[in-house]
């Protein structure tokens, strides 16, 4: 079972002049939901503030109470680790603290905040009431495993794998590991919120892709295409898939959000608007700057580069 709650009864130093939060409550009415899984959704409150709880009731339909672990997540500090061509930007997720303070978010971003995790029981169903509000989860059947293979992908850190220790690059491996014909390796983290948070973000993929490829294996397998593409540089294998957040979030919002008949459309459509080139600055000094291109697509591309300024000819290279 998932997530033993901690009480922090007494306020940290430095919480006095801030305001306790009140009137919590879930932030979405909607949220996806898997019988026997992980439950991950963001916190809001009425008035925000400081002094969060640790722990937090979720009300089933039936009159069943679970207690859901309280979570903070926060920007990756810069500079904490070294970065490599895979490395995930983050979020860190850690349990909250007294001197957690939602009244110091931006509105409308929900990172850095609280969130709510819980393992629901197999034969829920209906509504869930968390604080102050009832939800109405999107119920989907667990993911069944398209791979018989019992060898596992190794986790490890190359340029043509996912970070192996970030939990929200989990689902890149899972998705890795489905292309690959291969089983996927265990969740990673060094705490249960690390494994648990993994385990929803690649549930969240799985359900995604599972319901795409029910309509369209060809849409299917050209988003899983995208967001699992590894490159080749002579022998060096790297990683080429999609990273962008705001792409992956929106692709991610299809798969879950869009209705059955406009599902294959839209992800074709996110498909083809995904830019075939990747380029990066390798160096720059006062007299040059060196640039480094990846085409992640089979097929020979050709690149324009130029100076933004006005009457600039482009330089085509091949």
């Amino acid at each position: 079972m998932l997530l033993v709650g901690i009480v922090l009864g007494v306020a940290a130093p430095g919480t006095a002049f801030a305001d306790r939060v009140s009137g919590i409550r879930a932030a979405v009415d909607e949220p996806v939901a898997v019988p026997g899984s992980v439950l991950m959704l963001p916190l809001t409150a009425t008035r925000p503030g400081a002094d969060w709880p640790a722990v937090l009731p979720l009300v089933l339909e039936d009159g069943r109470t679970l207690q859901g672990t309280v979570a903070w997540l926060e920007p990756r500090p810069p500079g904490e680790t070294v970065r490599q061509w895979t490395s995930h930007p983050g979020p860190v997720i850690r349990l909250v603290t007294p001197t957690d303070d939602s009244s110091r978010g931006v509105p409308g971003r929900r990172v850095p905040g609280p969130w709510l995790l819980a393992t629901l029981p197999r034969d829920v169903h209906g509504t869930i009431t968390i604080g102050t509000r009832r939800v109405h989860p999107r119920w989907f059947d667990p993911p069944v495993a398209t791979i018989a293979s019992t060898t596992m992908l190794p986790r490890s850190a190359s340029l043509d794998r996912p970070d192996p220790d970030a939990p929200f690059a989990y689902g890149r491996w899972v998705l890795l590991a489905r292309r690959l014909h291969l089983a996927p390796p265990p969740p990673p983290g060094r705490t249960d919120l690390d494994r648990a948070a993994a385990t929803w973000s690649a549930l969240l993929w799985r359900i995604g892709l599972d319901r795409l490829e029910a309509r369209s294996p060809r849409a299917a397998a050209a988003c899983l295409e995208h967001l699992t593409r590894i490159g080749h540089d002579g022998e060096t294998a790297y990683a080429a898939w999609v990273t962008d957040p705001a792409a992956m979030g929106r692709l991610r919002s299809i798969l879950l959000d869009t209705t059955p008949d406009d599902l294959v459309e839209e992800a074709l459509r996110w498909s083809d608007a995904q830019p075939p080139l990747m380029a990066w600055i390798e160096g720059a000094s006062t007299t040059s700057v060196t640039l480094a291109l990846a085409n992640a697509t089979p097929n020979e591309v050709i690149a324009q580069v130029a100076w933004a300024q006005e009457g600039e000819i482009p330089l085509a290279i091949e």
